[in-house]
Order: structure tokens, then sequence, then C-alpha cells
């Protein structure tokens, strides 16, 4: 009910009397609620605004920061991405450098260096460790002996005056060009055999000695007393090393080239023998029994 218009309204009654309006007063008025005040707005304590800032800087510390982490963790995935993308560059670019500096090293050792451009190379023994397909001959034994020892195929003759022939048995070479190292152990004296027969001792033998001294032999059996000499020669002491030296012959028909050290020294016309096996020898020449030894590496035949 709305209070009655001014004018109309009775004096308030005196102070500790009840209004007239109240229950059990005269007039039968309904009794008069007064308004009560609005609320007063309070201000805000400081710890409570702190409180709110500190929450809301660490909310968006929570957002940034993993925001921060995963840019860091981008970032770091495509650097190791562009390293990980150099690196198989580079290691593709080796790899490659590699396989072009072995297939160069290949075609340097298959090229003939004493007939550039002709012939085939058939036969490559480093002699290190066995035998191979050619069939070196292994024989170890009081009186001389062919073996594997040391990375080289030591050739040994313990007799005064002799020779010891080893032969790579598996093969029979025509026209050819055949190569070999040769170093001197305890023997100063040895060589090449080519168009060889093991079984009957036949053959050539181009022997050298380390002074430069060589010659050409020609062998119908396995006594040296019915060899024969065909060509001898002095090499220059400024082509020979006192220690190793590259020994070469190249057959072509009745012509037979001697080389030492990539150099031509001597040329041979013959028509005993057109075909036989390789080999290589050592020759005692002192005249008491002692141990001489050759060691050879790096043997190589070009078919022609």
């Amino acid at each position: 009910m709305q209070p009655p218009p001014p004018g109309n309204s009775p004096s308030p009654p005196a102070y500790g009397m009840p209004p007239a309006s109240f229950p059990g007063g005269s007039g039968g008025m309904p009794p008069f609620s007064p308004v009560p005040p609005a609320p007063v707005a309070r201000p805000r304590s400081r710890s409570f605004s702190l409180a709110v800032g500190g929450l809301l800087g660490l909310l968006a510390l929570i957002v940034i920061v993993p925001a921060g982490i995963m840019l860091s963790i981008v970032n770091g995935a495509s650097s190791v991405r562009a390293q990980s993308d150099a690196t198989s560059i580079r290691t593709g670019y080796l790899a490659a450098t590699v396989r072009t500096s072995a297939a160069t090293a290949t075609a340097a050792t298959s090229v003939n260096p004493y007939l550039p451009g002709q012939g085939t190379l058939v036969l490559n023994d480093s002699l290190k460790d066995g035998p191979g397909n050619s069939g070196w001959d292994r024989y170890v034994h009081i009186d001389g002996g062919c073996e594997f020892s040391g990375g080289s195929y030591i050739v040994r003759e313990p007799d005064p005056r002799s020779f010891f022939s080893c032969t790579a048995l598996n093969t029979n070479f025509s026209d050819f060009t055949y190569e070999a190292q040769m170093t001197f152990q305890t023997s100063n004296f040895g060589g090449l055999l080519f168009r060889r027969t093991a079984a009957n001792s036949s053959g050539y033998y181009f022997r050298v000695e380390s002074d430069g001294y060589y010659d050409l032999l020609l062998y119908v059996d396995k006594t040296a007393e019915h060899s024969k000499q065909l060509k001898s020669g002095h090499a220059s002491l400024s082509l020979m090393s006192p220690i190793s030296n590259v020994l070469a012959v190249v057959a072509h028909g009745n012509t037979i080239d001697l080389y030492i050290n990539h150099q031509k020294v001597d040329t041979v016309t013959d028509t005993t023998y057109s075909s036989g096996q390789v080999g290589v020898a050592v020759e005692n020449v002192v005249t008491q029994k002692t141990d001489r030894s050759l060691a050879f590496s790096n043997a190589r035949v070009w078919k022609l």
C-alpha cells in the first residue's frame, strides 16, 4: 500500500505513544513501514586489488610462457632441420667426392703406363696376403721357398750360386705388359719370369742387380748351364734405387722390351717362346750357403 498523500497524513504521535495506525490503536489505519536506506558502496581493499592483479599476471604468464616455449621449440626444430639439411648436403658432397676419387684412382690404375691406351688389365695382385686367383706358388722348405709375409711375396734361396723361382700357376699370356715391384732384402739379384712353363722350368728371365746390371736369359730347363743370355746392359745408378725398383717387360710377338722404373733400358727379339706363365725369382750369387731373399709386390698384367 502506498503512503497517503502529503497533507492527509496524521500528525506524528508523541514520543512513546503508539501511532493510531498500529494494531490496537484507534483509527483502523494500516501500519506504515519506512523505506530502508540504500546500501552504501564500500571501496575495495588494497589487498584484494593486489590479489586480482597478481592472478591476472599469473594467467598472462601461463598463456605467454608456453607460447614462448612453443616458439622456441619451433625455432629450434627449424634450426635442427636446417643444420641436418646442411649436414646431409655436405655428407652427400663428400661421398660423391670420395666416389669420384676412387673411380679416378681405379681408372688410373687400370691404364697401361708403358703403352697408354693399349691393353686390358687382367691381373692386379698386391701380393700381400695370398695367392689369389692367379695361383701364386706357396712353398716353404729348407732349400728355398715362396711365402706371403709382412705384406709382400717373399722369395728365398739359401744355396750358393743358385736361383729360386715362384710362378703364378693359373696364368697364361701371349702378348702383354707385365710389371712388379722388387725390394732388395738379403739378396741383391732377382727379377721377372714370363712366357714360362713351370713344369719344365722353361721361359724368359729378366734379372736385375742392385748396381744397375741387367740381362735377359732364355731357359730351356731347370739347369742354369743350359740357359742362354739374350741381352745384357747396365742401367744408370740415377735410374736405380738401392732399395726397391719397378721392373716390367712388354712382350709383343717376337719383340721384348725391358723396363726399370718405367724407363725402357733395352729391346730384344726372339722367337723361342710365344706364351706362358708369369713369375718372379731370386738369386744367391755368393759362394757359401746363406739365406738370400727378395720381396715382391703389386704384380700387374695388361693383355695386349
